[in-house]
């Protein structure tokens, strides 16, 4: 039975390996919301005026169900003609900051916040200008 124990040491080493991805509800073509499914991305890097949350609780709007079903037809110009150019719905975020830019004065990380993200910002999710 004392094989079957996790090691302590092993559950520390875990730990504090960097995180270097992240989940997100991604989505790789149009059509209805069963095209959005959960997959990993890369954690991106942020600019100077920019935030990286931890996210706790994400929404997803109206426009984003437009752009998931890429319906009408013009959006497409704009959003991508055969697939989304920005794979990751959702514009509203709720959790806590992780890291910031050189130049974000207001916020640091460990500090809890709600807001939305343009869909530049939405890459995974680091964003400027919140409410």
């Amino acid at each position: 039975m004392a094989a079957n124990k996790p090691q302590a040491g092993a559950a520390r080493e875990q730990s504090s390996a960097p995180v270097t991805t992240m989940k997100a509800i991604v989505q790789h073509r149009y059509g209805p919301p069963d095209v959005l499914t959960p997959g990993e991305t890369g954690i991106p890097a942020i600019g100077d005026d920019d935030v990286l949350i931890r996210v706790h609780a994400a929404g997803v709007s109206y426009p984003d169900g437009v752009i998931t079903r890429g319906i009408p037809y013009i959006l497409r110009l704009f959003a991508g003609l055969r697939r989304p150019r920005q794979g990751i719905r959702g514009s509203e975020v709720a959790g806590t900051v992780t890291k910031t830019g050189a130049s974000v004065t207001d916020l640091r990380p460990g500090d809890e916040v709600f807001g939305w993200c343009s869909q530049k910002h939405r890459s995974p999710l680091t964003g400027s200008g919140w409410v």
